[in-house]
């Protein structure tokens, strides 16, 4: 009789959630993986904590540099972590060897922490002049279309963590989504609601793979977003995906950094703002599921 094993992938997530329990980091209810606003949001966080992912059983190496924060946001118990593993000289991407499920694992230990949401937040290029998603603008994605030509997914037949084929319809939570367009409303903060395009990184992009992009249906482009989304839907979690448009198309690396320094505070109201929807939405799976 063939003998069965644990594959990889949830044998490292079985030990991370028993070290991160001895490390009395508590479950969460949403993980928000940000790759810009990181510090803001984490100081905003009630009955906080912090641990740095260096030699923690299971965690991949790419993550080894990371730290998780943990705490209380408007109510929401949740995880915060920045979206960019690795070295910084190494554009926080795996590296020869690295299994394609390690650029996503954050994503399947949450929800072995118990997480239900995952609150996504990045930096996009406009892929129009002027109107909704241009520079300048914020955009919450209402569905995406992965360009990067890579999947975490691949190889994870053997996992219990998620079906081998998600379905990933209702991956984008169109109520949680509403939720946020009404409360920048109510805050006067510009944002629109559109297709992202997954493309890879890092690297500046061409005008005609703006073109190109532009005619799959997308609005914006996000670098690296396909494998916290693909991720999120084989574990069973809904996404909020918000971005700040920093990139016209055309521009150089100082004013992509300027204008995502001016973007992030906005960014924080919003997470703010969508927090509490978020516990409510939580409370009530708890409460169906008690």
């Amino acid at each position: 009789m063939k003998k069965s094993t644990t594959h990889p992938l949830d044998a490292a997530i079985k030990k991370s959630a028993a070290e991160l329990s001895r490390q009395g980091v508590p479950v969460a209810g949403a993980l928000i993986l940000a790759s810009t606003g990181v510090a803001g949001l984490v100081e905003q966080l009630d009955k906080s904590g912090r641990l740095p992912l260096l030699r923690t059983a299971g965690v991949p190496a790419l993550w080894q540099d990371s730290v998780l924060h943990w705490g209380a946001f408007e109510g929401l118990a949740c995880w915060i972590l920045e979206d960019a593993p690795g070295p910084a000289d190494e554009g926080g991407r795996e590296r020869p060897g690295d299994p394609p499920w390690a650029r996503a694992f954050p994503v399947w230990l949450a929800r072995e922490a118990m997480a239900r949401h995952m609150v996504h937040v990045s930096a996009a290029t406009a892929l129009s002049d002027d109107g909704p998603c241009s520079a300048g603008r914020l955009v919450v994605a209402r569905d995406h279309v992965n360009l990067s030509g890579t999947t975490p997914l691949s190889g994870l037949a053997g996992s219990t963590l998620g079906p081998m084929f998600p379905a990933a319809t209702n991956l984008h939570d169109g109520g949680l989504r509403q939720a946020l367009l009404t409360e920048a409303a109510r805050l006067r903060l510009p944002l629109d609601e559109g297709v992202l395009a997954c493309v890879p990184g890092p690297a500046l992009s061409t005008p005609a793979e703006r073109r190109y992009w532009r005619a799959t249906g997308a609005h914006a482009a996000v670098q690296d977003l396909a494998g916290p989304l693909l991720a999120a839907a084989h574990a069973g979690l809904t996404v909020v995906s918000l971005s700040a448009v920093v990139d016209a198309g055309d521009d150089q690396i100082p004013a992509l950094l300027a204008r995502a320094e001016e973007a992030a505070p906005r960014l924080e109201q919003l997470v703010a703002a969508l927090a509490p929807h978020l516990a409510r939405e939580v409370a009530a799976a708890e409460a169906e599921d008690a």
